[in-house]
């Protein structure tokens, strides 16, 4: 939103930097989503709820050592 607002005092920019601003806010949809799936399968295996209780121990280090080890 602040980058919106400084570029509508540059309209030099704007046609440079709004495909940009687009293609991030599209990028940060697909991580959220891929996020909440990762997150999802995690808390679907009980082995890797048991590990997460480890502290420092989060989603994707259990999954990674989950899917070596089996």
């Amino acid at each position: 939103r602040r980058v919106e607002a400084l570029l509508a005092e540059r309209e030099d920019l704007a046609p440079i930097v709004q495909p940009m601003l687009a293609a991030w806010r599209g990028v940060r949809a697909q991580i959220a989503a891929f996020d909440k799936a990762i997150r999802a399968l995690a808390r679907a295996s009980p082995t890797c709820r048991l590990l997460m209780s480890v502290p420092g121990i989060g989603v994707v280090s259990v999954l990674s050592y989950v899917s070596m080890v089996e």
